[in-house]
């Protein structure tokens, strides 16, 4: 899918017969409404606001939709007593997806632990109580997002090298300029046509197109 073409599908759902209702929108009115819709379709993947109620990587076809955002980075760390803050989440980070935390101990080095993301308010709690306490011997510790960074607590029980955050990025803005109108976009194909009828619905109800808005509505539904 590119530009050109969502723009062809988009203006097509939108014509009224007695009018021409849909020439008054421009490029950058198709591009707001595309980036849009990507952002909300995005957004529902990750917090599961779909019909089946499924988050991420939770059924086969949300792992393969969202396989293109994921990505991993090594980032390096400042040491504090009971914690380490990692440096500022990269630029493109939007959504958490796990967090692996290279340590040592005595003579055991660059060893790989896995990570539990908990909230702020109950750091306190996790510190005193033994099943979640940081521990080298058991493999396990756990962290925070605060201040665009990761706080991994070691509770001085081993030294944090570094950490590896595996994370959903942002999605490439979908440009309407002509210069770009033949770009392909990064979703995949069906993805594409539910942006492309997320973005007919909106610009409809701007037009008041309401059998537009309606059909648009109803594949958004059945396929989401």
């Amino acid at each position: 899918m590119n530009s050109k073409i969502a723009i062809q599908r988009a203006k097509q759902a939108l014509e009224k017969q007695d009018s021409n209702g849909y020439a008054n929108f421009n490029n950058w009115d198709y591009e707001d409404a595309f980036n849009k819709e990507l952002t909300d379709w995005y957004r529902r993947q990750d917090w599961g606001t779909n019909q089946r109620k499924e988050q991420e990587e939770e059924s086969e076809m949300i792992i393969d939709d969202l396989q293109v955002f994921l990505t991993e980075k090594k980032m390096s760390i400042s040491n504090y007593e009971f914690f380490s803050d990692s440096v500022k989440l990269p630029e493109n980070y939007r959504y958490y997806n796990k967090l692996v935390v290279t340590c040592s101990k005595d003579k055991c080095l660059n060893q790989n632990i896995p990570s539990k993301l908990v909230e702020s308010s109950n750091t306190q709690e996790y510190l005193s109580d033994w099943n979640f306490s940081p521990d080298f011997d058991f493999e396990q510790c756990f962290h925070i997002i605060i201040g665009n960074k990761v706080r991994v607590f070691h509770n001085n029980n081993f030294t944090i090298n570094s950490i590896k955050l595996t994370y959903f990025r942002s999605p490439k803005k979908i440009s309407c300029d002509i210069r770009d109108m033949d770009t392909e976009w990064e979703v995949k194909e069906d993805v594409a046509e539910l942006i492309i009828d997320g973005a007919i619905k909106n610009l409809a109800g701007n037009i008041e197109n309401i059998t537009a808005n309606q059909l648009a509505k109803e594949r958004t539904i059945n396929n989401n």
